[in-house]
């Protein structure tokens, strides 16, 4: 496996590729992860939960003539895999050259995780066509990197969360959550005026947790205190499973926050204000999943009091719902389908 991050990192694609890895080497594999150095302090080599990680010097994952050469030099860790997986478009075009041009492109496949900015750049759009052309198999996390980067997926996913006991049927009394990065262009300043609505308008408080960080916390920060809105803000935690525990509601962020808190069964209400984002959350409620999609903060602050009047046998079946969608989507269906992609390429072309 390749990939820019990984553990100790916290974010979608780390628990992603974490439990892929770990799920793999029960079945019997035996998995590298190839990484970057992305903090101090980190061991260059080590093994965790049976995966071997390898991580390049600090700093030279970021230059790709020298992430080239590092792989190059470190041919041994690839060149005899029978599968060489990578994840997303950086590291397979700016790292992975000796791979791709060289008779173990053969063995390569791709996710594709998310977007890298909305609305999608036309350099981007471009970049992903090339790296698509130059592995054999791609998997594609979402329909909408089909719809909006106009390339040819084997297989589409959400991704996959764990089981979880089915949860009790009222409704909570931990407030709101949002767990995802902190990005200008999800909307979250959309979810936190709509808390602002909801009080000014119906005279309904709920409080809000912002699980997260990034480069728009500053500036969500101040909005909060502007509005004068109930909001916590945690920064990037290990395990936010007890936030979903305790949630009445998950206001989405990325698919894997939208599927654990489905699996909790806390309902989810997401923001759309581009086509891309409508597309994103279009992809849960054409799998099946009981997603409410909105386009302004009023839309949101709206569902939110519609949701909270509900009476309980209404919200029960929502909670079913959720429940019953998300335990479909488990980490062992994902890595099944892993291995369906891979099948191809081990037989001979």
């Amino acid at each position: 496996m390749i990939a820019e991050r990984y553990w100790p990192e916290i974010g979608g694609v780390e628990r992603h590729l974490e439990r892929l890895c770990s799920l793999l080497n029960r079945r019997g594999y035996r998995t590298t992860v190839i990484t970057s150095s992305a903090r101090e302090g980190v061991r260059r080599t080590e093994v965790r939960d049976g995966t071997e990680i390898v991580r390049m010097p600090p700093r030279w994952s970021r230059v790709p003539p020298l992430a080239t050469l590092w792989m190059f030099f470190n041919r041994r860790l690839w060149k005899r895999a029978d599968i060489i997986h990578i994840h997303d478009t950086f590291p397979l075009l700016f790292w992975s050259l000796p791979i791709l041009l060289s008779a173990a492109r053969q063995r390569t496949a791709v996710t594709f995780h998310g977007y890298e900015r909305d609305p999608v750049p036309s350099l981007f759009v471009f970049l992903r066509h090339v790296a698509r052309r130059l592995v054999r198999r791609a998997l594609c996390i979402g329909s909408f990197i089909e719809q909006c980067y106009r390339i040819t997926c084997d297989y589409i996913t959400l991704g996959a969360t764990e089981r979880v006991e089915v949860p009790k049927t009222e409704k909570r009394e931990g407030g709101i959550i949002f767990v995802g990065q902190l990005r200008p262009d999800i909307g979250i300043d959309a979810y936190i005026r709509a808390m602002s609505i909801l009080r000014d308008r119906w005279d309904v408080e709920q409080h809000l947790t912002i699980v997260g960080a990034g480069e728009a916390e500053r500036e969500l920060r101040e909005l909060a205190e502007s509005l004068a809105v109930d909001v916590t803000f945690t920064g990037n935690v290990a395990d936010p499973r007890p936030f979903f525990r305790r949630a009445s509601l998950c206001l989405a962020g990325g698919y894997l926050s939208i599927l654990t808190a489905m699996s909790y069964g806390v309902p989810v209400i997401g923001y759309a204000n581009t086509p891309l984002r409508y597309r994103y959350f279009r992809g849960v409620l054409d799998a099946g999943g009981p997603i409410s999609i909105q386009t302004s903060p009023e839309g949101i602050a709206r569902q939110i009091r519609r949701v909270m009047e509900w009476d309980m046998q209404r919200y029960a079946s929502l909670v079913r719902r959720c429940v019953a969608f998300a335990s479909a989507l488990t980490w062992e269906s994902l890595v099944d389908t892993y291995e369906t992609l891979w099948e191809s390429l081990l037989r001979p072309r």
